[in-house]
């Protein structure tokens, strides 16, 4: 196991079929392993990695759709609801679509999450531009092209 002692570290530790990720200030890391140390005692020290990630720009509570996700819905489902409110009404990048999934819990490799933006726009619910960066930016269909600058 690498020595980190400053910022944010990043833990994942796998366990046969089972896998934990953890993240957070060194202390408090190496406080909640030493906890678990009794449960893991059968992992191979290869099997611990950790590493220190710069810190990511973090989701601000006020900045998630008041969204209610079911257990199996269908994750275009989900990225209509996202999209159907306020937040949908600013052009979103990828990565900000799969953060805020995430952040609700949901989990899906990026290449599904593009072909689910995919279809919604062949649907007409939301609508694809290109950024400046040559991005795709996808943002409601309610919203007109002019707004969404």
């Amino acid at each position: 196991m690498k020595e980190v002692r400053e910022g944010s570290i990043y833990l994942r530790i796998r366990i046969g079929g089972n896998e934990l990720e953890v993240s957070g200030g060194y202390d408090e890391v190496m406080e909640l392993v030493k906890s678990l140390m009794p449960y893991l005692t059968g992992a191979q020290s290869s099997d611990v990695r950790v590493e220190q990630r710069p810190q990511e720009e973090e989701v601000i509570a006020g900045d998630l759709p008041d969204v209610k996700i079911k257990s199996g819905e269908p994750l275009t489902q989900i990225l209509t609801k996202f999209f159907s409110t306020d937040w949908g009404k600013k052009p979103r990048q990828l990565k900000e679509i799969i953060d805020l999934l995430e952040s609700y819990g949901v989990y899906y490799p990026k290449s599904t999450i593009a072909v689910s933006l995919k279809r919604l726009v062949q649907r007409g619910v939301i609508r694809r531009l290109r950024g400046r960066d040559k991005h795709y930016l996808y943002v409601s269909a309610n919203v007109s092209v002019g707004e969404a600058d």
